[in-house]
């Protein structure tokens, strides 16, 4: 500004010829006068006063370069015509050459004597123009001061006037200006220099503070098209000023104007900029896109273009038109100030980023911060960067969170970014499943720097983060926090049911069952409720309350018929049927699961099946489970209970084969002591029936080595005695015998021991010996299991010793006695002695 009002002086300070007055324009550049912009920008560049490169020449004295005649003497005093003549030729020859001082000597003898002369008004000018060449300002203003006072009806009232205007307009005395500059506009006959007096009157009433009579003169001034280099700086100047005032419209209209009659583009570049400015103020924001445009695409006004691209770019965000923002600032690069270029380019980034250019807006954002690292755009564009990031899926994402955390903290510790970059990292690690991550990530946020759209969802996540990473008492806070703060919102049934969840977890079952029953009673259309019922079920099972549990199940079945629980529902009702005993109902639940989910539910319903059938004592339905059972693979382990009482039905229906399989699956060869003994038993009299005599036994063995009754003793020694023989084994058959008859058991096991002892001998035809085996079972035992298979044998014997009639008597006893008998063999699965005997008898 003080540059600018030098220059002014100056050129206000011109000279002025003989019988020529030379009249300056200002070049003044005004540092207030813009519009008002909704962003500060650049300085704003003044559009000048136009400045005539010269000055209309006037006609002049003609004075030779040496001077002809003699140099006047300064001592003359008296009035002499002639003498005064010569002073003033010589005062304008030096006057000519420039040599002011001695023209200033000249001049003011000329006045002294020739006060009233036609050409002092000329001399008194002169010598107030020497005083200005000579820089003493104050004797020149006093000078044009008396040409005002005494000259004001000649030629030089006005130039005098325009001087005195100019030299306190130099002084800043803007009040005085006034006054002169309007008496020099007045008396001023030269159009030019009328019109520069005119100008610099209304800038002299600006500087004042006249407004109103600032624009009337600028506004008179403006509507003088000819010849008028001062149009263009007026038009302007009411321009800004009528921006200033927010006369939006005036101002509009001159702007307009400017565009029509400047051929300056720095001038149309202020128009264009500062309409566009206006117009985007007043909603007309086609208008504005426009001058914007226009602005950019002149060749000169570089100053300008700045202004231009950034409010389009801004017109084009708030649009949403993210390709005209990106387009806009590729079409040029002007310099900004540091205050907006890292606005601009947050909104290039933020473009760049709508349009899913993720790695462009990432470069930006770079760029903004390595250039405007302390601006408040660094935060947010960093913060945005992570959201491109975020959106790209890098897999570094949370140390890139870190790092800006660890920046952004000095800077300013309560800023939102860093709550908002910690969601990001919680959300990146909550979407791979990196709970217990994304739960510490949840926790560094503060609820209050987030937007309170995101609080819910926030405050969910995090409780289930926590849930997930098995942090029970911190998801048991969050949830609660969660149904607390937000009891409108649609997860309110999933929050109840995951916090149901980890009661459930530490066996607080009573808050558990609190809420799943509240999802039932008061969210029941919610995804929740299949959910609650099941969980209910389970933890009445927990509890071992079967009817809540089958109860619970039931209901859940009923209410969604389609259930993905459906087979685990009919699962657990079927166990809590089985606890309760109710057998036949529990197969039939257990059976449906297994039909319904096979791989899921296969071993352990068909385990719980068998133990209900078993309970039932239904052999043949507990023989089909285990023999379809044969035919998969799995892991089932059957109780060796079930298998004894099995092979044992089996067994009495004499399917000795089957008891045999079953049998064996019971027992433990390698640990035979872990058997029960009757299972030994029982499988070596059912190997012994299907033939599999060695293997009979090895289990008769087993038996044997456990404390029993010496009665059972000698049961299993009668039967392991009958292998042996069937093995052709006599001597070890007879030695189990004797060893069995030894523990003198009851009259049927010691009968029979003595018909196997007696066959012993036959087999070996020492039938005498075999007669005296026999004599107890023959005369002193009646068992009709026993004695008539003795008194067949006894007659055999007596017939192979020739005593037929003995054979014969003990033939009539027997069909007497027995009618109906029909011999058996006693060796199972092969023929006895008496065999063919017996058929022929």
């Amino acid at each position: 500004m003080r540059r600018l009002k030098t220059l002014t002086i100056l050129i206000l300070l011109a000279i002025i010829s003989e019988e020529e007055i030379i009249y300056s324009q200002d070049e003044n550049n005004s540092g207030n006068n813009t519009a008002p912009k909704a962003e500060l920008v650049t300085p704003v560049p003044k559009a000048e006063p136009i400045i005539s490169n010269e000055t209309a020449p006037r006609a002049e004295i003609v004075t030779p370069k040496t001077y002809p005649k003699a140099i006047p003497n300064l001592e003359y005093t008296e009035n002499n015509e002639e003498k005064s003549k010569a002073i003033l030729e010589y005062a304008n020859f030096v006057y000519s050459q420039k040599q002011w001082s001695i023209a200033n000597a000249y001049y003011l003898k000329f006045i002294e004597i020739s006060p009233n002369d036609t050409s002092t008004p000329l001399a008194a000018y002169r010598l107030a123009e020497t005083y200005l060449k000579q820089k003493k300002t104050e004797d020149a203003k006093r000078a044009y001061l008396k040409i005002v006072e005494k000259f004001s009806k000649t030629e030089y009232f006005g130039p005098a006037s325009y001087r005195l205007g100019s030299l306190a307009y130099s002084n800043e005395n803007y009040k005085d200006a006034v006054t002169f500059f309007n008496t020099a506009k007045k008396s001023l006959e030269k159009n030019s220099v009328k019109l520069s007096a005119t100008y610099y009157h209304a800038r002299s009433l600006t500087e004042i503070n006249d407004i109103d009579q600032a624009l009337l003169a600028f506004e008179e001034l403006s509507k003088i098209e000819q010849e008028n280099p001062y149009r263009e700086a007026a038009i302007l100047t009411l321009a800004r000023t009528f921006a200033d005032q927010k006369e939006e419209k005036k101002s509009i209209s001159s702007f307009k104007k400017l565009l029509e009659i400047s051929e300056r583009e720095d001038i149309k570049a202020e128009a264009l900029v500062k309409l566009g400015l206006m117009s985007n103020s007043l909603g007309n924001i086609n208008e504005a896109k426009k001058y914007f445009s226009s602005a950019l695409s002149l060749k000169e006004g570089d100053e300008w273009k700045p202004d231009a691209q950034f409010h389009l770019i801004k017109i084009h965000y708030q649009k949403k038109n993210y390709q005209d923002v990106i387009d806009t600032y590729s079409s040029g690069a002007f310099s900004m100030s540091d205050e907006i270029r890292p606005k601009m380019l947050l909104m290039v980034g933020n473009a760049f980023r709508q349009m899913d250019r993720h790695r462009d807006a990432i470069s930006v954002y770079i760029l903004l911060r390595e250039h405007y690292p302390s601006s408040k755009e660094a935060s947010e564009s960093e913060y945005r960067k992570l959201l491109s990031l975020f959106n790209l899926g890098n897999r570094s994402l949370p140390r890139y969170v870190d790092n800006f955390v660890d920046w952004q903290r000095p800077r300013d510790p309560d800023h939102k970014n860093i709550d908002m970059a910690l969601l990001l990292k919680a959300e990146h690690l909550f979407e791979r499943n990196n709970f217990i991550e994304s739960a510490k990530a949840y926790d560094e946020i503060r609820l209050n720097k987030v937007p309170k759209e995101l609080g819910s969802s926030l405050l969910y996540k995090k409780a289930w983060s926590h849930s997930e990473s098995k942090n029970i008492t911190m998801a048991i806070k969050s949830f609660t926090a969660f149904i607390q703060d937000y009891p409108e919102d649609s997860r309110i049934a999933n929050a109840l049911a995951k916090r149901a969840l980890n009661y459930k977890a530490i066996e607080d079952y009573t808050s558990a069952l609190s809420d799943l029953k509240n999802i039932i009673d008061e969210h029941q259309n919610s995804t929740s409720t299949e959910l609650a019922y099941q969980q209910i079920a389970l933890i009445e099972g927990q509890k071992q309350n079967y009817p809540g549990l089958i109860d619970s199940y039931q209901s859940l079945l009923k209410k969604f018929p389609d259930s993905k629980a459906n087979a685990e529902a009919h699962f657990w009702i079927g166990w809590g049927q089985f606890e309760l005993k109710k057998f036949e109902e529990s197969s039939k639940s257990l059976r449906e699961a297994r039909k319904i989910d096979r791989k899921s539910y296969f071993d352990r319903a068909t385990l719980r099946i068998i133990l209900a059938e078993y309970s039932q004592q239904r052999v043949d339905a507990v023989k089909l489970e285990l023999e379809n059972l044969r035919k998969t693979i799995n892991k089932i382990i059957i109780p060796p209970q079930i298998y004894l009482w099995l092979g044992v039905n089996l067994f009495d229906d004499k399917n000795y084969s089957e008891s045999s399989y079953y049998l064996n699956l019971a027992c433990n060869p390698q640990d035979p002591e872990s058997t029960q003994a009757v299972v030994w038993r029982y499988l070596g009299q059912a190997r012994l029936f299907t033939g599999e005599y060695k293997k009979s036994i090895e289990a008769f063995n087993f038996y044997l080595q456990t404390p029993q009754p010496s009665n059972n003793k000698a049961r299993v020694l009668q039967d392991k005695s009958t292998a042996l023989l069937a093995l052709k084994e006599f001597d070890k058959a007879e030695k189990e015998v004797e060893k069995a008859l030894s523990l003198q058991p009851q009259s049927r096991i010691y009968g029979m021991l003595c018909i196997i002892w007696a066959e012993i001998a036959l087999q070996q035809e020492k039938y005498d010996e075999a007669i005296k085996r026999l004599i107890k079972p023959t005369y002193a035992i009646e068992d009709t299991s026993i004695t008539p298979t003795a008194l067949l044998k006894s007659s055999f014997a007596h017939e192979k010793i020739g005593e037929l009639d003995k054979s014969k008597e003990l033939k009539l006893k027997l069909q007497s006695k027995y009618p109906e008998y029909v011999a058996e063999t006693i060796i199972p699965g092969t023929n006895d002695s008496t065999a063919e005997f017996s058929q022929n008898n």
